[in-house]
């Protein structure tokens, strides 16, 4: 059974087929994520599609910067977006969910999970990565619409 780090949702001034092109291009979340400094393809898969996996950079406490490995596990174009890495102890999976509100603009949905269901884990430092995580999607969140805000108004 998964636990919840964080459940975020905005909407984004776009039509759904252009977010979803976006961010399932993972390429992009270093552009809008915080605390993720690079990340890179590490395969000849197209972007959203399962199996295409990715190598990020990211600082994460205690250790700082820590280089994990995503695959993209689940794709329902243009509605859904899964990934997860074995990065432990936190085995994360990242689920996007959009729905287009109108030809126009589009609601997202960000949700962070950890697959780890050891005891310890959960009482110990689940509640860091929470605080960590929620803190981050709240910020990064922000930033994505703000980028589609930006890419309007150079149109």
């Amino acid at each position: 059974m998964t636990k919840v780090l964080t459940k975020q949702s905005i909407d984004i001034e776009a039509p759904i087929n252009q977010v979803f092109e976006f961010i399932s291009n993972m390429e992009n979340f270093q552009r809008w994520f915080p605390e993720v400094t690079k990340i890179i393809s590490n395969n000849e898969l197209h972007h959203g599609s399962v199996g295409k996996t990715y190598l990020e950079h990211v600082i994460l406490p205690p250790n700082g910067l820590q280089k994990l490995k995503i695959e993209v596990k689940k794709v329902e174009i243009p509605t859904l977006f899964v990934t997860e890495s074995e990065y432990s102890p936190l085995l994360p999976r990242m689920t996007i969910k959009l729905n287009s509100i109108d030809n126009k603009n589009t609601y997202l949905e960000w949700m962070m999970e950890s697959r780890n269901t050891e005891e310890y884990f959960i009482k110990n430092l689940l509640p860091n990565f929470k605080m960590l995580i929620n803190d981050r999607a709240i910020s990064g969140l922000k930033n994505l619409k703000n980028l589609f805000k930006e890419v309007k108004s150079t149109h």
